[in-house]
């Protein structure tokens, strides 16, 4: 039996207030990358709601197994799992902070599915598995790798625009998402964490690091010198997890630093709440920093403007990439 257990959730029109959440175009992306992440081999537990099953059902059937790509039923190590969100936690509280801010843009984002990945997480730690990841649902794209990273690298739609759309088989990337990227991840990781860290910034970091600091959460003695740098780096969402000895630690010191957020009426991106984690805690965390989320084929994506693809062609080329994780681990060249 594999040693690794993944997790992952679909959650679906959730445009607007209260969720902030994305729009059917990315849900149907993301229903192609599920598939391709469940090509692992690796168990694979997806918490979705009932209601849009037969939705995506449909959506894999034409769109899938009619066109020969996949058959979603072939994969047995993939499971469905029924929730709503208003099981998450925090679901009232969140909808009373946004309502009470609701002219606050960092209270516009679907924070109750970021943060929901951890107690998802935590549903599902048993004594079967070595290794826990929740990994995100749409991470099999084309914004993230490039078309070498295809066992079909010049198929039609892989590395053009046209790869936002359901019709291509943008989510094919035989390379990544096979039964050895687990293993390498395990590799690298050992028995601790695993960090996947940037340094494009994105959110609000000052006001969760504020509250750190006035409330000494770390320890009494701590000052601003402590947390230097701490707002120039964070943690990313798309896999989170890594070895049973810090786990547990993990889930716990989230949901205590996201009740210290929600009593002082701010809501952190969970990439904040686990970069925090990650700077009081480095030595159980092993760290991959990137610069950019371009690579090699990203401006084929934004040929439309020359300026655009210029700049993401230099960019991929003079920053340490997101998609070099997987090189680093030994799982492309």
């Amino acid at each position: 039996m594999s040693k690794t257990k993944l997790v992952t959730a679909l959650f679906s029109n959730y445009e607007g207030f209260p969720i902030f959440g994305q729009n059917k175009t990315r849900t149907e992306r993301y229903l192609h990358s599920l598939a391709s992440i469940a090509r692992t081999g690796e168990k694979i537990v997806c918490y979705l709601e009932e209601e849009y099953l037969e939705e995506y059902r449909n959506f894999w059937n034409t769109n899938g197994r009619e066109k020969g790509y996949y058959d979603i039923d072939t994969f047995t190590n993939l499971e469905f799992v029924f929730i709503t969100l208003d099981k998450f936690k925090h679901f009232k509280t969140m909808f009373n902070l946004k309502q009470k801010y609701s002219e606050n843009t960092h209270f516009k984002m679907f924070h109750e599915i970021d943060w929901m990945k951890l107690q998802l997480l935590e549903n599902e730690i048993d004594d079967q598995h070595d290794y826990f990841y929740w990994i995100d649902c749409g991470l099999s794209h084309a914004g993230l790798f490039p078309c070498s990273a295809s066992e079909k690298p010049n198929q039609k739609g892989l590395g053009d625009f046209e790869h936002y759309s359901w019709k291509w088989p943008m989510y094919d990337f035989g390379k990544i998402f096979n039964p050895n990227l687990f293993s390498k991840i395990n590799n690298f990781v050992g028995n601790r964490l695993l960090g996947l860290s940037t340094s494009l910034i994105f959110w609000n970091i000052d006001t969760f690091r504020d509250l750190l600091i006035k409330t000494k959460y770390f320890s009494d003695s701590v000052t601003e010198d402590f947390y230097k740098g701490f707002g120039k780096k964070h943690n990313i969402g798309g896999i989170i997890g890594g070895h049973k000895d810090h786990i547990n630690y993990l889930i716990t010191e989230f949901y205590t630093l996201g009740q210290l957020s929600l009593d002082n009426e701010i809501i952190p991106n969970h990439e904040v709440i686990m970069g925090a984690i990650k700077w009081h805690n480095p030595e159980i965390f092993k760290e991959y920093l990137f610069g950019t989320w371009y690579h090699e084929d990203t401006w084929k994506s934004n040929s439309w403007s020359v300026k655009f693809a210029e700049a993401t062609k230099k960019e991929a080329k003079e920053e340490l990439q997101f998609y070099g994780f997987f090189k680093q681990i030994g799982l492309v060249n």
